[in-house]
């Protein structure tokens, strides 16, 4: 069985059935969602405190240091980082979660959670990732969206991964010793 040809307004369908991203600044023309207007909407649509960055990136080299953190499983990372974005958007909540924001499609955004500064990568690759998603550009259906399929596996995770570093922390330490070394009483001491 041949697969139709992708035309240029729609992303080819991998194998597996996953959508393949756009991976230059030109595969980018269709999208027509503007993250600059966008962003700060959506951080105003989300419960609690949130704030929105956009970056502009004109190579390679600045977008690492945020798709690095993206929290995705293991292996998903490289397919993530071949993505070449022109501007994203970091939104910031309360607690040190994050999200980050790219131009996918026409009208959609691609959201993934963020691995916080607090977390080591070595406890996250250990725990089932948040999913990423797509939403739409309408700011108060992202939200949504954001808060029916995202959040509450972001916060779950972020609670568990939390807890296995507190958890990883507490039986690296060396056990505590009193401070002040009593020695017992000289009769209770027995000579061999």
């Amino acid at each position: 069985m041949t697969q139709p040809p992708a035309d240029a307004t729609r992303p080819a369908r991998l194998r597996c059935g996953h959508l393949a991203l756009p991976r230059t600044p030109k595969d980018l023309s269709i999208s027509h969602v503007s993250l600059a207007e966008f962003a700060p909407a959506l951080a105003r649509w989300l419960p609690g405190l949130w704030s929105a960055g956009l970056h502009h990136h004109s190579g390679p080299d600045h977008r690492h240091a945020r798709t690095d953190r993206v929290w995705t499983p293991f292996d998903e990372r490289p397919s993530l980082a071949r993505f070449e974005p022109v501007t994203d958007a970091v939104l910031t909540g309360p607690n040190g979660q994050g999200l980050y924001l790219l131009p996918h499609r026409a009208e959609r955004v691609l959201v993934c959670p963020l691995i916080p500064d607090d977390l080591h990568e070595d406890i996250t690759d250990r725990m089932l990732a948040p999913p990423c998603i797509t939403v739409p550009a309408s700011p108060a259906r992202a939200a949504w969206r954001l808060q029916d399929r995202l959040l509450p596996y972001y916060l779950g995770a972020l609670d568990s991964a939390r807890r296995a570093q507190r958890a990883a922390r507490t039986l690296a330490q060396p056990a505590s010793l009193p401070h002040h070394f009593t020695p017992p009483p000289a009769g209770a001491v027995r000579g061999r």
